[in-house]
């Protein structure tokens, strides 16, 4: 992180396979930890939902009942951090009810 950096955002992508009533939702656990050593729990600024339907494909039997087929499910959840102090940030992540997730950290820079 810069002397620049305002905030920093971190975005956990978490892909469902199956429709999302099916098991338990994914979560995270976040620390990040500051240059000086000090562990900062991070709580969530927000979740979004998205989802992929195909009025074309063949539903799988489970959702024979449903009026489109649903290819799975991403949660997104967004981290936030701000006015971090200049230095080498790290982060700790534990998920929970997920077997893969993608990440995205951003850094805001002011003039």
């Amino acid at each position: 992180v810069s002397e620049a950096t305002t905030n920093a955002t971190l975005e956990l992508s978490a892909h469902r396979p199956r429709a999302p009533e099916a098991g338990e939702p994914a979560d995270f656990d976040v620390t990040f930890v500051s240059p000086d050593g000090r562990e900062i729990d991070a709580e969530r600024t927000s979740l979004t939902d998205t989802g992929r339907v195909d009025l074309g494909a063949q539903r799988p039997p489970a959702q024979a009942d449903e009026t489109y087929a649903s290819h799975g499910s991403q949660q997104t959840f967004t981290y936030a951090l701000d006015d971090p102090a200049a230095g080498e940030w790290s982060v700790r992540i534990t998920p929970s009810n997920t077997m893969n997730f993608e990440y995205e950290i951003a850094r805001n820079e002011g003039n």
